[in-house]
This record gives C-alpha cells, sequence and structure tokens, in this order.
C-alpha cells in the first residue's frame, strides 16, 4: 500500500466536506459545528490552529471564513507532509504492482503550478481512483523519467504516454495557447524545481 493513502483518504475527506451553513441577524454566514466530521476537528487542533467558536441561536458556528481558512491550511498540510514521502519514494522507483495500478497521461506535459510554484503535470488521463474528467494537472512533481515512462507526484505514480505538443497543451487548457506558452517547462527546468524540493525537505545538499 501507497504510504501516502491515509493521508490521501483523509484529504478527499476534507475536500467532500460541505458543512450546513446558516446565516445569523447579522447575515452573516456561519458554518454549522456538528456537520463537519470530528476527525477535521481533530487535526484541527493538532495544527494549534485559531478556530472561533460562535453560537446562532442554540447552535455552536465557525464564521465560513475561519472554516474555509482552517480547510485550506489542513489540505497545505497534507500536501506537504505527502509530498516530503513522495520525494523520498521516488529514489527507490515504483514497483511492477504499483504501476499496474497507476493512472496514465496521454498525452501530458510539464507546467508551473500557477497557485503554489513548483512543477506539476497536465494531460488526459485514464484510470485515476478520484478524478473522472478527461483533462487533469497532477499534484506536486516529485520525479520525472521519460525514459522510464513514468512520474512520481506528491499523491501517486503516474505512467507516461505521448508528451503533448503546443496544439495539444493549448486545448488541455482550455484553448488558452498563451498560457500554455507561459507555463510550459522544460526538462531541465522541471528537474531543478524537483531539486528544490529535495533541497527544502532535507533530502539532499543544494
Amino acid at each position: 500500500m501507497d504510504p501516502n493513502w491515509a493521508d490521501l483518504k483523509f484529504l478527499e475527506t476534507i475536500r467532500r466536506c460541505a458543512p450546513l451553513v446558516i446565516t445569523d441577524t447579522d447575515d452573516a454566514a456561519y458554518a454549522v459545528a456538528d456537520t463537519i466530521p470530528p476527525e477535521i476537528y481533530e487535526a484541527v487542533g493538532q495544527l494549534n490552529l485559531t478556530v472561533t467558536r460562535v453560537d446562532v441561536g442554540d447552535r455552536p458556528c465557525f464564521p465560513v471564513a475561519n472554516w474555509m481558512s482552517c480547510r485550506e491550511k489542513l489540505i497545505v498540510e497534507l500536501m506537504t507532509r505527502m509530498t516530503r514521502r513522495s520525494l523520498e519514494l521516488s529514489k527507490l522507483g515504483p514497483s511492477t504492482a504499483e504501476l499496474d495500478l497507476a493512472p496514465t497521461l496521454s498525452p501530458w506535459s510539464s507546467i508551473l503550478d500557477p497557485k503554489y510554484g513548483g512543477a506539476i503535470l497536465i494531460g488526459a488521463q485514464v484510470g485515476h481512483p478520484t478524478l473522472r474528467g478527461k483533462f487533469i494537472n497532477t499534484s506536486r512533481l516529485c520525479r520525472l523519467d521519460t525514459e522510464g515512462a513514468r512520474a512520481r507526484t506528491s499523491t501517486r505514480w503516474y505512467r507516461l504516454g505521448d508528451r503533448a505538443n503546443q496544439q495539444e497543451l493549448g486545448s488541455i487548457l482550455y484553448g488558452r495557447v498563451g498560457l500554455a506558452d507561459a507555463l510550459m517547462l522544460t526538462p531541465s527546468e522541471v528537474q531543478a524545481y524537483i531539486k528544490a524540493d529535495q533541497v527544502s525537505a532535507g533530502l539532499s545538499d543544494a
């Protein structure tokens, strides 16, 4: 089993959590506390995040902005932890069984993550266990082995098919060819980003 399995499962719990939202007399929005899974509360406490409890009527609640801030910080914490594990796993490479279960990206391309920085992959996927859309972007790239046609991201291994040409990349980015030109990374740039993440995680010297 992939060492990130438990964190991936919890990540899905956080992303699927849609607490009941109510308004108070001040028309402010509040997330009802007892509609948030208790394991999320526990994780919030472990990170010492500030949670502001407000009673709306007789229901304990959190301001929606407070809830969304905690949610984002939990996701970042999980992704950081999984990225470090995956950087370590990438040195060993996948087993045959792991590759057999890995989703495929074809065509694919490596680009700069416009939200968090670092390298990610985008492409047309087949066999992803949780994402159902045709085109996806992956989590942070921890290894890119084009000769072996495989890649490791923060969350899983991928098998790689054909590399996307500029027209295909524009289609993957919903026709935004200019964005494709701005975000596309060369192989050496990808390896530089991965190296930087290894150094940041204390897994390699600068």
